[in-house]
């Protein structure tokens, strides 16, 4: 063990930035080889420890020695490691362990091939759980010569490709072993679908989604057809936008993913009419002097964390809101009314004249737009087609929350950068208007 330790401090002290291209490539696969060497060692030792700690062996097993009811909380114990990490060794350690009979014979491994690259570091500890974990289920429904069969080409298979294409062969190893499982296997997975609200922390709540088969299929379908450039109404592609650019895309993948998935939620809810709209029930709370002295924040049902006006502002035109006013001593002082809405006949005009969102560059459909009051319907701003335009949540909330300004033109909308960013002052026209495309047809 110090001859190892000495190895690898030798080699941390060693500052890759001062090596070649091909030092540092070695360097790569060797500190991969040493990490797969040291996987396994740490999974070798975890199997011996639960062997020891076996439970018919009562108050003589290893673990109750040292005070612990089990191997795993042992190991937790001594190697700071998860219960997670733990658990995994453990699995793999009994997988890969030559094993004793009752008279003391020794048997090999059950996955020997598995057992034989993991101790020369050929194969990463990663893909040993793939494999081992698909021919496990596998097992009953074949004879042993099929599973060894299956075991060396994954072994092999493992020399050339990432743990992630393993566990994909090892799975169509699985399932062309035991074909009458995999519709089990498929139902099972299916019951455990689900959708979680995580709680809100600092203002954030994560929502976990877990999905199988069918299901993920059409959601990744779903996100690749409403995220390629080629959906319409269709602008510039990321390749086409001219850096300097004040109006390009700036939203991370992670975030357009949301914005497609936050429209689809409310093109799908506003398409079924035996149902309120989502957002015809929020109300918002605030205080009479900040709203009109246009600074302060107010407070959603259900959430946590305030939002600003200018968010207020964008939730008004989105959908019917009640806004609540307070006084300094928590005294409801008015319900106001609700706000108006743009009709849907209204909307489908909107749809035909703007083709979706009209910020420059963004793909979002119409039906995933917000009807935005070009002037504020709180300053006097008509509920009609002429002050109306389209803009997806992200830039509903951009808009709203920035110095960019829009107004109409000669009934089409017009958007302006803030000084920062286009100092020229110039008005853009924006949207892509159907109609005006109708008319310039030829013919």
């Amino acid at each position: 063990m110090p001859a190892l330790a000495a190895l690898l401090a030798a080699l941390l002290a060693d500052d890759a930035s001062l090596l070649s291209d091909d030092e540092l490539l070695a360097r790569v696969e060797q500190a991969e080889e040493l990490g797969r060497l040291a996987d396994a060692l740490r999974m070798q030792v975890a199997a011996e420890v639960g062997e020891r700690s076996r439970f018919e062996l009562g108050a003589d097993g290893l673990a109750r020695k040292f005070g612990h009811s089990r191997a795993s909380h042992l190991l937790e114990h001594l190697t700071r490691s998860s219960a997670r990490d733990v658990g995994a060794r453990l699995q793999l350690g009994r997988m890969t362990r030559t094993r004793s009979t009752l008279t003391g014979t020794r048997l090999p491994a059950l996955y020997p091939a598995v057992a034989a690259a993991l101790r020369v570091g050929t194969l990463g500890v990663e893909a040993a759980r793939s494999i081992t974990r698909s021919l496990e289920s596998a097992a009953p429904s074949c004879t042993p010569e099929q599973l060894a069969l299956a075991e060396h080409a994954l072994v092999t298979a493992a020399h050339s490709s990432s743990a992630d294409l393993v566990a994909v062969q090892a799975r169509m190893w699985r399932d062309t072993l035991d074909p009458a499982g995999t519709q089990p296997r498929e139902d099972s997975l299916h019951t455990q679908r689900s959708l979680r609200f995580g709680r809100e922390i600092d203002g954030l709540a994560r929502i976990t989604i877990a999905a199988s088969g069918v299901d993920l299929a059409e959601l990744k379908s779903t996100f690749g057809a409403y995220a390629s450039p080629r959906i319409q109404p269709r602008f510039r592609s990321d390749d086409d936008l001219d850096p300097a650019d004040p109006l390009r895309e700036t939203r991370t993948r992670e975030q357009r993913d949301f914005d497609i998935f936050l429209g689809l939620i409310r093109a799908g809810a506003g398409a079924d009419n035996a149902r309120p709209s989502p957002r015809a029930s929020v109300r918002l709370v605030a205080r009479e002097r900040d709203l009109i002295g246009g600074r302060g924040v107010a407070w959603l049902d259900d959430v946590d964390e305030p939002v600003s006006l200018s968010t207020l502002g964008e939730l008004r035109c989105g959908g019917e809101t009640r806004r609540a006013l307070v006084s300094d001593g928590g005294a409801v002082l008015s319900l106001g009314r609700t706000e108006r809405l743009f009709t849907d006949a209204q909307v489908v005009a909107l749809a035909i004249r703007d083709g979706g969102c009209i910020w420059p560059h963004c793909t979002a459909p119409p039906s995933w737009c917000d009807a935005h009051h070009v002037q504020f319907w709180r300053d006097g701003g008509g509920t009609d087609v002429a002050n109306g335009a389209l803009l997806c949540p992200a830039h509903h909330r951009l808009l709203h929350g920035s110095e960019f300004r829009l107004r109409m033109h000669n009934g089409l909308p017009q958007l302006r950068a803030p000084a920062h960013l286009d100092s020229s002052g110039t008005w853009m026209p924006v949207g892509r208007s159907r109609a005006l495309a109708v008319l310039a047809a030829p013919g």
